[in-house]
């Protein structure tokens, strides 16, 4: 039979901070009448979930906040210390691409160039070949006291002539003798000079033309070395700036790595203390987890398993809080310093405490109207927190073990009229009820049952027993036996409003694997924007680069459609002089000049991007000369070989002049007999 009222302890911390309550077991609420016997009617009221909540515990969070704004600064210089880098990195792909174009063009007009150079070293082989032939002949030449032989035959014949009339001496006579046999001995030397005097002219003659064609092509040559001397000026300017810049990425990545490093102590820094916090912090996230748990059961409809899970917390944490007195203090003042406003006149500290009015009312008689006047004022309580939740707890135990001992003496429960008086008075103290037991005290009893008595869910007999009175009445008095109606308390409906998280919390509730499965995620979200950024940067700068090519092709056509015949007009003027004779050599270099001179000069812009010159405005190559186009046409078309085939074609010509010279002379000289 339930014979006293099961309720849920007032809520330590205020029912507006609790989206959830203590978990109920079902509670019958007793009659407003009661039977001839004392034996209540019980009506079965509405069964609610309750669990017990507890209170987020109060987390320093100073050291991380100020720790939090050192990192702040730090990834803000890390930030500018990116932009600069990102700037420079532009920087040095733009250099890098300019380069790239440079020695490009550079190496496209490297065969041009090795052309040219090939041709004229191997007109200067041609022309040390020519110069040394030459000096070959002159220096035959030099030990000779004639210069032909038809000088030595009119030579040796005065000679012979004077010895024959016989006016010399004897000594005289000699010394001519030796000189006609000097001079007869040179008659061969003679006869080759006389021989390679033509093919000394013939070689003086190439020998110029040589010289004609070496100056026209060291001039195209000079030309072609002044533009690469430009390119490679251009290329040595551009690699120096980016020598300077890749300095300065060096010079700004050190410095981010130094704070980088302290970006990397400060996140220890703040994980160390976080990791602190998180130990006071487990039992309130696993508190909320259990709210989570029960809301998801009772949206799936699973009330009895709800109401066990419930039933079991209560029952724990109740335990716990009769058990553990400093858990209870800790308890308690963290719902004391969390709450807002008010929840219970019985809870201190939780909103306006009653002041009972000593000046009460008096009647005629003069005595005393009550011990409380009803309307008195409430006034703030100047002392709030642990230590009155702790009066309060206590006060509620010692209700209950009262209420418990008098069930088990068969002593009347504490009258409605009090538990009315509390909770309608406007203003009145809980202790103003107990005008109620009035009657067993004047009878001599020495008991006063509390104002309201409520047991406590969870609570087992053996926490709430009490010794029994050994105490006997006194004599003469009689146990007053009032039958009290148990108060019927109206059963208040409420939502459970949704679960509403601040950021903080919910950094809180996260785990550290969580926590950095966050920040990979965010890394890898920025990489693929900064990817993206970059890839869109590299389309724009080829967009351009093809548009500055693209301009730089049209201004180059312009000229090279004017220039067009020029090389026509060249090639003419070099292939006439080849042909016109031997004293025509010296006739190239002034029209070279002046072909120059008609040249239209094409002046880049500062920052122009650099061309390819179009092939229209390649300059012609000479004309062959008439007897290398003679070899060609019977087959010997390697230089070499074209040169091989000139000398031996000389030598065979000097023997055949020294053979007909030998015969002629053989035939006019006169006989000497001794």
């Amino acid at each position: 039979m339930a014979s006293a009222l099961v309720d849920a302890v007032p809520d330590l911390a205020g029912a507006p901070q609790l989206a959830e309550e203590e978990a109920a077991a079902e509670a019958p609420a007793p009659s407003a009448a009661a039977d001839a016997h004392g034996a209540p009617a019980a009506a079965v009221g509405k069964q609610n979930l309750y669990f017990v909540r507890v209170p987020r515990p109060h987390v320093d969070d100073a050291p991380v906040k100020e720790l939090q704004t050192k990192l702040s600064a730090v990834l803000g210089k890390l930030k500018e210390y990116n932009r600069k880098l990102a700037a420079k990195r532009e920087e040095v792909a733009g250099l890098r691409g300019q380069v790239a174009v440079a020695r490009s063009l550079k190496e496209e007009a490297a065969p041009e160039w090795q052309d040219k150079v090939g041709k004229l070293q191997e007109l200067k082989d041609i022309r040390k070949g020519l110069l040394d032939e030459i000096a070959t002949i002159k220096m035959a030449q030099s030990g000779l006291d004639v210069r032909s032989e038809e000088e030595l035959d009119a030579k040796l014949a005065a000679m012979e002539a004077e010895i024959s009339h016989g006016q010399l001496g004897l000594r005289e006579e000699k010394q001519m003798v030796k000189d006609i046999s000097k001079l007869k001995a040179q008659r061969d030397r003679v006869r080759e000079v006389e021989g390679r005097r033509g093919v000394l002219n013939q070689l003086e003659g190439e020998l110029v033309k040589v010289k004609a064609a070496m100056k026209e092509l060291d001039t195209e040559v000079g030309a072609l070395r002044g533009e690469r001397t430009q390119a490679v000026g251009i290329l040595q300017e551009i690699q120096g700036k980016l020598r300077e810049v890749n300095e300065a990425i060096s010079d700004l990545e050190s410095e981010r790595s130094e704070w980088e490093t302290r970006k990397k102590e400060l996140q220890e820094e703040i994980r160390t203390v976080q990791d602190e916090s998180s130990g006071a912090m487990q039992e309130w996230r696993e508190n909320r987890k259990f709210s989570l748990a029960v809301r998801d059961l009772v949206e799936a409809g699973r009330l009895d398993e709800a109401r066990a899970m419930c039933d079991e917390q209560v029952a724990s944490s109740m335990a716990r809080l009769l058990a553990d007195a400093a858990y209870r203090a800790e308890y308690t003042a963290g719902w004391a310093e969390q709450r807002k406003y008010i929840v219970s006149d019985l809870l201190p500290g939780s909103g306006v405490a009653a002041a009972p009015d000593a000046r009460g009312a008096r009647d005629k008689g003069g005595r005393a109207a009550g011990k409380a006047a009803a309307g008195a004022l409430r006034e703030e309580p100047k002392v709030q927190g642990a230590v009155k939740a702790a009066a309060l707890i206590e006060q509620l135990m010692a209700q209950a073990q009262a209420t418990v001992a008098a069930q088990r003496g068969s002593q009347p429960a504490p009258p409605a009229e009090a538990e009315d008086a509390a909770d309608s008075g406007d203003g009145e103290a809980p202790e103003a009820n107990g005008a109620a037991s009035a009657a067993p005290e004047a009878n001599g009893s020495a008991y006063r049952p509390p104002a309201a008595a409520r047991v406590v869910p969870g609570a087992s007999e053996e926490l709430l027993a009490v010794p029994k009175r050994s105490g006997k009445p006194k004599a003469g008095g009689a146990v007053a036996k009032v039958m009290a109606e148990v108060p019927v308390l109206p059963d208040i409906e409420f939502e459970v409003p949704a679960v509403v998280t601040g950021r903080d919390e919910q950094g809180a509730s996260l785990t550290q694997e969580e926590i950095k499965a966050q920040i990979r995620e965010e890394n890898r979200r920025k990489a693929a924007e900064a990817e993206a950024r970059k890839k869109r940067r590299e389309e724009a700068a080829a967009r351009k680069r093809q548009l500055a090519e693209a301009a730089a092709a049209r201004k180059a056509e312009e000229p090279a459609e004017a220039a067009a015949p020029e090389p026509a007009a060249r090639a003419a003027a070099v292939a006439e002089p080849a042909t016109s004779g031997d004293d025509a050599p010296a006739a190239p270099a002034p029209a070279a000049k002046a072909a120059k001179a008609q040249k239209p000069v094409q002046r880049k812009p500062k920052h122009a991007a650099v061309v390819k010159p179009s092939p229209a405005l390649k300059r012609p190559l000479r004309e062959d000369p008439a007897w290398r186009k003679a070899l060609k046409a019977v087959g010997v078309n390697s230089e070499t070989n074209q040169a091989v085939a000139i000398f031996l074609a000389g030598l065979l010509l000097i023997v055949l002049l020294f053979w007909a010279a030998g015969s002629t002379s053989s035939a006019r000289r006169p006989r000497v007999t001794a």
